[in-house]
């Protein structure tokens, strides 16, 4: 081909692509017209389809009530209860809820529905219903029920910068709600002390009362009810302030030495003379009775009464104005009752022969109360004291009297009148029947 065919085809194509571009020109207005028809369309489409997954993530947010522990990626639903829930059950709910129009949009909604559900943090759950609920099934008065709850939720809001001392009897609740709240939380409950460990006094709060059985409560349910009344409050202290209760704060307003001087000033006068060790006895008490632990060393404690000039060497110059039962079942038992393993009294038996040797009045419980104080190791099975001999009621020795001058075959009925015509006391038949087979 020359150079003129060239030229010429050339000029061909030009032409043939100035028709185009002429011709698209000339219909371009038409074309950007239906373009943007086209747009608008796709844009209300995608309008509709917004607005309805929109609605449906509304109406399944209102349809149920899902929370979210980030700690340990636990999902919560509450319905009339609280209970944890699988994700797979939530992914489940969506999927089974969906339209067939927002099929399509299934991945999105899934993905903005969690998002929004982990942002519905568990902790931040309150509800005074469910508060109150947990609150009465305490087995605690409300008012220390209430406390405990607050200080739970200031443990777990992160709010709590004190110790608790709180009787042993707490220990079984207290390792139900460490085991779940480790288990839901990852939190621990170490706030909560049954021995005195060099703690600062300002920062230690003291919990009134016994904790009696204990029923494991739902611990979501607690909680809700802890973050309730913490938040309700602001935090523990400030529900102590409301509800005015000082003894909680027994230890924070006092030193070692004040505490000691209120110890002396509730249970003793000036004047007379006591052995250290019934004063040391008395403190116990004093302690117990307020349900603190042992906060001063028993050394620390003879050195701020010798401070005093109340104690010098092993006696006191005071007298005991309050538990002189107390002190005289001390003196009994010390003189007494002496370990012997053959022998097994009920607690109501010793009772009557300290009330009837000592002419005064005791209750089972005070009894109690001195055997555990001053006299931990002592075994005491229910209602019976094991392997203990009272010297003034050697039980064993009259059966074998009663036994080695019986000529009844009603071996224990011979005892009953044996014991009645002697006036002594008699053992029940079960101890009797007992004691006589190992004979």
């Amino acid at each position: 081909m020359n150079i003129i065919d060239m030229l010429r085809d050339k000029y061909k194509n030009h032409e043939y692509m100035k028709q185009k571009v002429e011709d698209y020109l000339s219909n371009l207005p038409e074309l950007m017209t239906s373009l943007e028809e086209e747009y608008e369309k796709k844009q209300q489409k995608k309008q509709v389809v917004s607005e309805k997954r929109e609605e449906f993530i509304t109406w399944f947010l209102k349809q149920y009530s899902f929370l979210y522990i980030p700690q340990t990626e636990v999902f919560v639903e509450y319905t009339d209860t609280y209970k944890i829930v699988h994700e797979d059950t939530i992914l489940h709910l969506i999927c089974s809820s969906l339209d067939k129009s927002l099929l399509s949009s299934k991945t999105k909604i899934i993905s903005i529905l969690l998002k929004r559900i982990k942002e519905n943090i568990f902790l931040q759950e309150t509800n005074t219903h469910t508060s109150k609920m947990i609150r009465n099934s305490l087995p605690f008065p409300k008012e220390i029920a209430s406390y405990i709850l607050a200080i739970l939720g200031d443990v777990l809001l992160g709010k709590n910068q004190y110790i608790f001392y709180i009787d042993v009897s707490y220990k079984p609740f207290l390792k139900t709600l460490h085991q779940s709240f480790c288990f839901l939380l990852h939190k621990s409950l170490d706030v909560f002390k049954h021995k005195y460990y060099d703690h600062t006094y300002d920062l230690c709060r003291v919990i009134p009362g016994l904790c009696k059985e204990y029923t494991a409560l739902p611990p979501l349910e607690i909680i809700v009810a802890a973050v309730t009344y913490s938040t309700q409050y602001g935090n523990s202290d400030d529900f102590l302030k409301q509800k005015n209760r000082k003894d909680v704060l027994l230890l924070k307003q006092n030193t070692p030495e004040s505490l000691v001087q209120l110890f002396l000033e509730t249970y003793t006068t000036k004047g007379g003379m006591m052995a250290y060790k019934d004063v040391y006895f008395l403190w116990k008490t004093f302690l117990r009775s307020n349900y603190l632990p042992f906060v001063i060393s028993q050394q620390n404690f003879k050195a701020i009464l010798q401070q005093t000039g109340i104690c010098e060497g092993e006696m006191c110059q005071v007298t005991t104005t309050m538990q002189t039962n107390l002190l005289k079942f001390k003196h009994f038992w010390d003189k007494y009752m002496i370990a012997e393993e053959d022998y097994s009294y009920e607690l109501q038996e010793i009772l009557d022969v300290f009330q009837k040797q000592e002419r005064t009045t005791l209750s089972i419980e005070s009894m109690r109360e001195v055997l555990s104080v001053e006299y931990p190791s002592v075994m005491i099975e229910g209602t019976t004291v094991l392997y203990f001999k009272c010297m003034i009621w050697n039980k064993n020795l009259d059966i074998d009297i009663a036994m080695n001058i019986c000529t009844q075959e009603d071996k224990y009925s011979f005892y009953e009148q044996y014991t009645k015509i002697h006036h002594k006391k008699c053992a029940t038949k079960e101890y009797f029947e007992k004691y006589i087979s190992i004979l």
